[in-house]
């Protein structure tokens, strides 16, 4: 403390004399640290609010040991707690953290440009459209979260928690008002910087945000379906559009060495702990899907194996690596491209939408192909001999469509129960035996980062209160309740 005093006094006493010397025009550039700027250069907190975002958002825990697991896209081959349903709390922690602070990075962005007499709208409302889909995505996960009250800083540390009906409309609301605000023919000055998910690129940004509403529309059509009928048809009509190819496709495109890599790629480097499940090979195998040899590779036989899901540790580590199939190189690669949103999911909510439109549902599957480098024969081939669009038929190909989009894929099986998933295969855990273990129940939620009981204990109490007064992973969302 006596150390930190004198510094304050000698800091002080050095701009006395300064003042004295009759420095003072020159006071404020001979000051500054150009090393050490005091306010953040918005293209890297854009860059790195993506970078952080998408690197946790797709890294082998909340994508690989929770997405892709409890939508059995993947199973574990050793460790395989999270399979069966007991989720690990100090990876919460991270999850909540991870997502939060670059949400803090953004709305740092906002914040700059509200109170600029000279603003970038365009970075503004990228801002705001990168925040929305991080918010839809914590609320996915979690249910209620801080959303009015976050992002203040020490001028509120104890935040309360919204529900999630109340976030869906404001990140409606603020997806069609950064719409409005984007304007293109700009100067350098007032264009997107920092941007590794479409280079600056608005118009595709617009379609992004237009698209996302599209996505919210889906969400919430089994719990109110008239919103949602009008959140899908205003933003089919909003300006810009949404997307029309896979051109418009929302990816993160990594570098192609770490620390830069795909993280899914950084963690395989080290880890093997992963097989696709039997559940997505034999779907595929029962298509004849040409996907299967992009999503998986073959074992040590030349064959396509899934491993069973939910097996417990000991009977998992009987079944080795060159016995059943690895993800591809596709999704394995240093260079994968992290999905935030793809084309082929704009139009299999257009089917869905419109009774189950035939022309739509084949489109999202041609789309989905060619996203993933499948010939133009086989791809027709395929569509040629696909079953008539229903609601089975249709759900079925989206989810098969979101493969490597873990959370997108759980929130997908989570409102339609469609495809009908397996139990695990050795039980669910004694400290999760509230879990269904027959049927197709999944986890319908995580629960919440244990640190926010120290934190935030008042307000994540009455969260918990508003959700069935407990934190089980089998509380519905708020889009799920009435879910067919």
């Amino acid at each position: 403390m006596n150390k930190l005093i004198r510094t304050i006094i000698l800091s002080f006493t050095a701009i006395a004399l300064l003042f004295a010397a009759g420095c003072t025009e020159d006071f404020e550039e001979i000051n500054t640290n150009p090393n050490q700027p005091t306010k953040a250069n918005p293209a890297f907190l854009m860059t790195n609010a993506q970078f952080q975002i998408m690197d946790n958002y797709w890294d082998e825990w909340l994508n690989g040991r929770c997405g892709l697991l409890w939508s059995q896209y993947w199973s574990q081959n050793e460790y395989t707690e999270e399979s069966r349903y007991r989720a690990r709390p100090t990876t919460d922690d991270n999850y909540w953290g991870g997502f939060y602070a670059p949400l803090n990075d953004l709305q740092e962005i906002i914040r700059a440009n509200r109170n600029s007499e000279n603003p970038n709208n365009n970075m503004m409302a990228a801002a705001m459209v990168l925040q929305s889909w991080t918010f839809q995505v914590l609320t996915d996960v979690y249910g209620h979260v801080p959303y009015y009250e976050a992002l203040q800083g020490t001028e509120n540390l104890q935040p309360a928690f919204d529900s999630q009906e109340q976030i869906y409309h404001a990140l409606d609301s603020t997806l069609a008002a950064a719409v409005g605000m984007f304007e293109e023919d700009v100067p350098a000055s007032k264009q997107i910087k920092g941007d590794n998910i479409y280079g600056g690129d608005v118009a595709k940004w617009k379609k992004f945000a237009n698209s996302l509403r599209i996505r919210i529309a889906t969400r919430m059509k089994d719990v109110a379906p008239s919103e949602a009928q009008s959140i899908y048809d205003a933003a089919m009509d909003a300006e810009g559009g949404v997307f029309t190819s896979n051109a418009d496709n929302a990816t993160f495109v990594w570098g192609g060495a770490v620390p830069n890599a795909n993280p899914l790629y950084e963690d395989h480097l080290t880890r093997t702990d992963f097989s696709v499940s039997n559940t997505l090979v034999q779907k595929l195998k029962g298509y004849n899907d040409p996907r299967l040899s992009v999503y998986a590779q073959t074992n040590a036989n030349g064959e396509y194996v899934g491993m069973p899901y939910g097996m417990n540790r000991s009977n998992a580590q009987g079944i080795t690596n060159a016995n059943v199939s690895q993800p591809g190189d596709a999704v394995y690669s240093p260079t994968s491209p992290s999905i935030l949103m793809t084309y082929d999911e704009v139009l299999f909510a257009k089917s869905e939408f419109n009774s189950w439109d035939q022309n739509a549902y084949e489109n999202a599957v041609r789309a989905s192909m060619k996203f993933w480098g499948v010939a133009q024969g086989d791809i027709d081939t395929y569509v040629n001999n696909l079953p008539s669009a229903s609601r089975t038929e249709v759900l079925t190909q989206k989810w098969i469509a979101l493969y490597m989009q873990g959370i997108q894929g759980w929130a997908h099986v989570r409102r339609t129960s469609v495809p009908d998933l397996d139990a695990p295969a050795d039980g669910i855990y004694e400290d999760v035996a509230y879990m269904s273990e027959t049927g197709t129940d999944v986890p319908t939620r995580r629960p919440y980062p244990a640190v926010l009981s120290d934190l935030n204990k008042k307000n994540l109490d009455a969260a918990l209160e508003a959700q069935g007064g407990n934190d089980k992973l089998n509380n519905p969302m708020w889009w799920d309740q009435d879910a067919e």
